[in-house]
């Protein structure tokens, strides 16, 4: 991402793409001492698009914790992310992708949230203020009929 970025000129001193440690706490290649070097009376945006289902439940917590903890060092802090309900990813299609993919990874794959409540509650207890969870249809008025446009979902958390 970092190379596609720079070779459309999209990067700069509001935009930057780091390399970080998600699972840690401490050293330098964590959110923490990242945060340390932003300018905390601005806003801040985390983004781990394509990260979270990758991880196991206490993983995802433990880095939500982190995100919002971190975030409200700053002015405004926004956590954006992927996000799949259990509920409406149990078809045979699902499954199938599901299994396909955790080939692929050589690893398993998560659904962290049963439901929306559940995402919207998961994030209050990591420490976000306020959760929400988008169906990008919805932005455009529409009702896909195709269901794989119905499953991923926008998280955005705020700190």
């Amino acid at each position: 991402k970092p190379e596609l970025l720079e070779k459309h000129d999209l990067l700069s001193d509001r935009h930057r793409v780091i390399e970080l440690n998600a699972l840690s706490d401490k050293g330098s290649y964590s959110l923490a001492a990242l945060v340390k070097t932003l300018d905390k009376s601005k806003g801040v945006a985390i983004i781990t698009e394509g990260l979270m289902n990758y991880l196991n439940p206490e993983e995802a917590r433990g880095v939500w914790r982190r995100i919002a903890r971190e975030g409200k060092k700053f002015s405004h802090g926004t956590y954006l992310a992927d996000a799949y309900l259990l509920k409406g990813n149990r078809s045979l299609p699902s499954i199938i992708m599901g299994t396909v993919l955790s080939v692929f990874v050589r690893g398993r794959m998560f659904v962290h949230f049963e439901t929306l409540g559940h995402g919207i509650e998961t994030m209050h207890v990591a420490g976000f203020k306020q959760a929400k969870l988008h169906a990008p249809r919805d932005w455009f008025n529409k009702k896909s009929e195709k269901s794989s446009t119905n499953r991923v979902l926008l998280l955005e958390a705020t700190t």
